[in-house]
């Protein structure tokens, strides 16, 4: 009887520990996209950043974006998980008629290809129809954004984290496992208002992304 008193009293103690490890890996990506957030608007605050890399005829409506970004406050989020169907985001990201195709019949190799083309191009992809052809906010999105690299063991997969913010744009961060516990990252900013998005539904409908089949966001922060 002791004997069981004491499993059941270190399966107790233990749980919110192993439960805790479980999301300490979500919390290290989760961090590290509000860190890329920051740097974004760091970016798009400094005037002298801005005046050497904005192009020198600015379109129409650049200048709305930035006052836009400038108020965001980048330490705090609405955090949610997105997950992409390759298969589905085919059409998105490509010009020509892929229903019915089957990735599964290709090499690994190839697949694999295609995935990161798929993933590489989808959020600019998402941002010129969503925007309705806006090329302001393709300039924009092009000059501010932030990438690099981290050490991270676990991550098996690619995975998206959107950003939602008091005011502004989204931000989403696409996560890409590499060789030797190296990961890679991208942030961008997606055409959307922040203030507009207040659930997993919304997230979808405001950034263009419930335009892909199978498509789902979770709310993980």
């Amino acid at each position: 009887m002791k004997k069981v008193f004491c499993v059941i009293c270190c399966a107790v103690f233990l749980f919110p520990l192993l439960y805790g490890c479980g999301k300490s890996g979500d919390n290290v990506l989760i961090d590290a996209g509000l860190q890329a957030a920051g740097r974004m608007k760091e970016m798009v605050c400094c005037d002298e950043y801005r005046n050497i890399v904005s192009p020198t005829v600015l379109p129409e409506g650049y200048n709305n974006y930035v006052d836009e970004i400038k108020k965001q406050d980048t330490s705090k989020a609405d955090v949610y998980e997105l997950t992409v169907d390759v298969e589905s985001a085919l059409n998105q990201v490509f010009t020509s008629d892929y229903e019915g195709q089957n990735l599964d019949k290709l090499p690994d190799n190839l697949k694999d290809r295609i995935c990161k083309m798929v993933y590489g191009s989808l959020v600019s992809s998402i941002n010129i129809k969503n925007s309705d052809y806006d090329y302001s906010l393709i300039a924009f999105t092009n000059v501010y954004n932030d990438g690099g690299s981290m050490i991270f063991k676990t991550l098996d997969k690619t995975r998206f984290f959107i950003y939602v913010f008091d005011d502004g744009f989204p931000v989403i961060v696409r996560f890409t496992p590499d060789e030797d516990d190296i990961v890679n990252y991208i942030s961008s900013y997606l055409y959307a208002d922040c203030k507009n998005i207040k659930d997993s539904q919304t997230l979808l409908s405001e950034t263009g992304f419930d335009t892909i089949p199978d498509t789902k966001a979770v709310k993980i922060r």
